[in-house]
């Protein structure tokens, strides 16, 4: 998602979204095509997370997605900073570092400091959104 609003997709989704909110036929067809599958792939991987021991397993997956999310729509809609190509990394590394069990919170980055833990690189994979709107992440 931060590469469509990095890039040239920026504007005109950000027009989209804007004109949805007086348009209930456009929302639900904004959440059904582009949101739905995006936090659908994000929640099956927050889920293989818990499953791993790589994140908390008393966190609400639905909040955990908006506060990813968020920052990237913040940047979007309200226009505070650009969105940029590191972005997401950051906000992962933000975010995980608070909702990792407690001695990967301590060390959200592992023993080396310099490379993302391995779930943020899992997690920035992308996944395959099909025709259909079903989700496929890369193992």
């Amino acid at each position: 998602m931060a590469k469509i609003l990095f890039g040239v997709g920026g504007g005109p989704f950000a027009g989209l979204i804007g004109a949805a909110q007086s348009d209930p036929a456009l929302i639900e067809s904004v959440l059904e095509t582009i949101i739905n599958p995006r936090v659908a792939a994000c929640r099956k991987r927050l889920e293989a997370a818990q499953r791993d021991g790589q994140l908390r397993t008393d966190v609400d997956l639905e909040e955990v997605i908006e506060l990813l999310y968020g920052p990237l729509y913040y940047r979007l809609l309200i226009r505070t900073r650009p969105i940029t190509e590191d972005q997401p990394a950051a906000v992962l590394a933000l975010a995980f570092g608070g909702l990792t069990p407690s001695r990967q919170a301590r060390e959200p980055f592992g023993d080396r400091h310099d490379q993302p833990s391995s779930f943020i690189m899992k997690f920035q994979q992308p996944a395959a959104v099909s025709r259909e709107g079903t989700c496929h992440t890369s193992p």
